[in-house]
């Protein structure tokens, strides 16, 4: 009997990701992913037994990717100010690469996908506790306004990643063949690492303390 290939469950996730991407897991079809990669759906079976375990791991390992480097910018050396900068670029890259799975997302809690209810109550909060300790050692040392330290994180997150939601819902709208004058030169304006950027240093300005002249540019 031939063995399984150690390569099929790799294949099976990297296709599956950009298909869970596109469509959220409520619209992921394990038989399309079979035939677009080739592999039967015996063998898909073989290596994750159901669609939600391997909706659960391809899930997974888009989040721990994006985590390995927030993990870096968040704890590496400098002030807490420049950690909180570096975090929120790291945040901003990966919620506009990752924008049409996170809409995505939303579409599936919406329709009570319990995977992606898992997902996100197990994960969200993972770099959301970093980011809001961060902002308390903003605080206690003078630099941002003390306000409620959750109220500046959400308008710190709001600032970096709603963008990013708006641009994945203009192109879906785009997708389905509905035409927006200029929306090609719009998203490559506003998808650039210069606007994230930008877009951080315009949000930490926005809760600078009026102690402070300002923070230092990246």
């Amino acid at each position: 009997m031939t063995r399984p290939s150690r390569n099929t469950n790799r294949i099976l996730l990297d296709t599956g990701k950009e298909m869970i991407r596109a469509a959220g897991l409520s619209g992921l079809s394990v038989r399309q992913l079979a035939a677009r990669t080739g592999v039967n759906l015996g063998m898909f079976h073989y290596h994750f037994k159901t669609k939600e375990a391997f909706g659960r791991r391809a899930l997974q390992e888009i989040y721990e990717e994006f985590f390995k480097t927030f993990r870096l910018e968040s704890s590496s050396r400098g002030t807490p100010e420049k950690q909180l900068e570096r975090a929120l670029i790291a945040f901003g890259r990966f919620a506009r690469d990752n924008r049409s799975l996170a809409l995505s997302i939303i579409k599936d809690l919406l329709e009570k996908e319990q995977e992606a209810f898992r997902f996100v109550t197990t994960n969200i909060p993972r770099h959301l506790t970093i980011l809001l300790e961060l902002v308390k050692q903003c605080q206690r040392r003078g630099s941002l306004r003390p306000i409620a330290p959750e109220a500046a994180l959400a308008f710190l997150a709001g600032s970096v990643v709603a963008p990013f939601i708006i641009i994945a819902l203009l192109e879906r709208v785009i997708g389905m063949g509905l035409p927006l004058k200029g929306s090609s030169e719009l998203r490559s304006l506003l998808l650039s690492d210069q606007i994230i950027f930008q877009r951080v240093e315009m949000a930490l300005k926005g809760l600078r303390s009026d102690t402070k002249r300002g923070w230092k540019k990246r």
